[in-house]
């Protein structure tokens, strides 16, 4: 299945910083948030095996956001979509 996070930004209106760049940093902070350590791709256990995808930049005037598509491999017993297996 495909996870994606999304987070975005907004200047104030009396900031006066261009934000032109900060949706790849929102992106990147989403990527670091979510893999820390050796088996971080397989969620505690939860998950056989975990793909960084697609990172997008979106916004407009005044605000940005980053997304980052998470490829997820899991197995869930016959019969039970929502019972984790091994």
């Amino acid at each position: 299945t495909t996870v994606t996070c999304y987070g975005q930004v907004m200047v104030s209106e009396s900031d006066s910083e261009a934000i032109e760049g900060h949706g790849l940093e929102i992106a990147g902070r989403i990527v670091d948030a979510i893999v820390t350590g050796a088996d971080w791709y397989k969620f505690g256990g939860e998950a056989i095996n975990c793909q960084i995808g697609d990172m997008n930049v979106t916004g407009s005037t005044g605000y940005r956001g980053g997304e980052v598509s998470f490829l997820v491999t899991y197995r869930v017993q016959e019969g039970s979509p929502f019972t984790a297996s091994a």
